[in-house]
């Protein structure tokens, strides 16, 4: 039995399973079940997953860069402690 209604993110068909761990015992724990209500295959998504790795791995590479004097810092002494009103030493 199906479900009807569709993933938000994807556009996939959701999938109800009455007895889902007879499904997992008759397909060798999902490896031979087929794919229903999607189009991407295992090339696709690969691709896709590539990309978003190179994305968030731009991203970590922006917040981490070392700053243009290359010295890095533990801590910020421009930060001013609220209770003191001055910078750490």
């Amino acid at each position: 039995m199906e479900n009807i209604s569709e993933d938000h993110g994807m556009k996939e068909e959701w999938q109800f399973i009455e007895d889902p761990i007879s499904r997992v015992m008759e397909t060798n724990g999902l490896l031979d079940e087929g794919s229903e209500g999607t189009d991407r295959t295992e090339k696709t998504v690969q691709k896709a997953n590539k990309a978003l790795s190179a994305e968030r791995k731009d991203e970590i590479d922006r917040a981490t860069s070392p700053p243009k004097d290359g010295v890095m810092d533990w801590s910020d002494d421009s930060v001013v402690n609220p209770k003191t009103k001055k910078t750490p030493k």
